[in-house]
């Protein structure tokens, strides 16, 4: 239990609040400054076959949410095994000593 206290919640908190700027920032996608970078993503050719524009805002959107999962998770998973791994060796070295009382 004091795992989901301490690592989920937080983390849960962090993807709630990311699902909700997310929907609120997901109307801009039809507005004429959205087509405008559109339109200067294709100009400047980003080499792909597909235009953006041909994407509906719903699979842009989940597409978003899953590199955004991603990015977080790798970069996280990392962080924790090298807290893992530092916590692992510092505790070796420590000698525990007793107290006769």
């Amino acid at each position: 239990m004091n795992t989901i206290k301490k690592y989920a919640w937080p983390t849960i908190i962090i993807l709630v609040a990311s699902l909700i700027m997310t929907l609120a920032i997901l109307p801009l996608a039809n507005t004429e400054f959205a087509d405008g970078i559109r339109a200067d993503a294709i100009t400047e050719g980003e080499g792909g076959e597909e235009e953006p524009g041909d994407m509906p805002s719903a699979v842009r959107y989940v597409i978003g949410f899953i590199k955004e999962f991603l990015l977080m998770g790798v970069a996280g998973l990392i962080t924790y095994t090298i807290l893992r791994i530092v916590r692992h060796f510092s505790r070796k070295r420590k000698k525990v000593e007793i107290t006769p009382g």
